[in-house]
């Protein structure tokens, strides 16, 4: 359904739930990328390793195009030495798939969803809506940096229909 529509965008997000069922099967059958969030907690260390089977089985069968365009670490709060923990270990293992932008823990995106609205509608000036805007201009400009072509201008993104997950990627 998405390939006849593939030309008249510059991106189409996909937003899973947390299961590694049909529908994100579907979704990783129908990208180019994936972009994983993974909280920074140890339990989500260890589903990486299924995701990541179930990714390599989608490029085996499904998808020989699909990527890993990075991991993003969420709910992170510098305080804890479980959450820098985490990270360090996202680092070693992920190398330049770690992403720098992190998204941390912060109230208002509990919120937002509650409300029917994206955290830039809600809190545009929460730590929230900055680190989800510093994640999306570090996606953008790592699709510039290997040669995509983007037409789009990165100021006018926001999401006005989600109303929940991962806004923006």
């Amino acid at each position: 359904a998405l390939d006849i529509h593939r030309n008249e965008f510059d991106f189409v997000l996909i937003d899973c739930p947390p299961s590694l069922g049909l529908l994100s099967t579907n979704a990783l059958a129908a990208s180019n990328k994936v972009y994983i969030p993974v909280q920074t907690e140890y339990l989500a260390l260890e589903s990486l390793e299924n995701l990541q089977t179930l990714i390599d089985n989608t490029i085996d069968h499904l998808n020989p195009g699909l990527e890993i365009g990075g991991l993003i670490a969420t709910r992170f709060d510098g305080r804890r030495n479980l959450n820098r923990s985490v990270v360090e270990t996202l680092k070693e293992r992920y190398g330049s798939l770690f992403l720098q932008s992190m998204i941390r823990e912060n109230i208002v995106l509990a919120e937002a969803p509650g409300l029917g609205k994206d955290i830039f509608s809600y809190r545009p000036r929460s730590y929230g809506a900055e680190d989800y805007l510093n994640l999306c201009m570090e996606i953008l400009d790592s699709q510039v940096a290997y040669g995509d072509d983007l037409d789009a201008d990165p100021a006018s993104f926001t999401d006005t229909t989600s109303t929940g997950g991962a806004y923006g990627v």
